[in-house]
């Protein structure tokens, strides 16, 4: 159990009950509604490509991350595609805690993902093929959001 405030000879309420009321209140506004817009901030500013050989995954929110992926040494993708057509597509294993859990509560490093792609499942047979065909000469494909 976490004391919220502390009895002290000055009153009731000790001096770290502003600090802690602060936290409580950012919290909660971080919750209701702070991580909507952070996530939207965060895809904003993601782009992905797909190439003959790789997809390249480049992340400029909070300081440039890139992570590239080789298809041939994909082993797991997962479709999760929504009724209009949108949807995610996820290299490696699905996990409920990690992958399926409410965003306030995830625990652990999400799996490289492609997110909110338009015309998911084109994509997602697009990096099958790939993967399952031998490479050909030549070959390239455009970047996408």
């Amino acid at each position: 159990c976490v004391a919220l405030f502390s009895v002290t000879s000055q009153g009731a309420w000790g001096t770290s009950s502003g600090a802690a009321v602060l936290l409580m209140t950012a919290s909660a506004l971080y919750l209701v509604a702070g991580r909507f817009v952070l996530d939207a901030y965060v895809r904003r500013h993601t782009a992905y490509t797909l190439t003959e050989r790789r997809i390249v995954i480049v992340r400029e929110a909070f300081g440039a991350k890139t992570t590239t992926l080789t298809l041939e040494r994909i082993r797991q993708i997962a479709l999760r595609e929504r009724r209009n057509g949108c949807g995610t597509i996820v290299f490696g294993r699905l996990s409920w805690w990690v992958d399926e859990a409410p965003v306030g509560i995830r625990a652990g490093p999400l799996s490289p993902r492609l997110e909110d792609i338009d015309d998911v499942r084109r994509v997602y047979e697009t990096i099958q093929s790939l993967r399952l065909a031998p490479l050909s000469v030549g070959l390239g494909w455009p970047s996408f959001r």
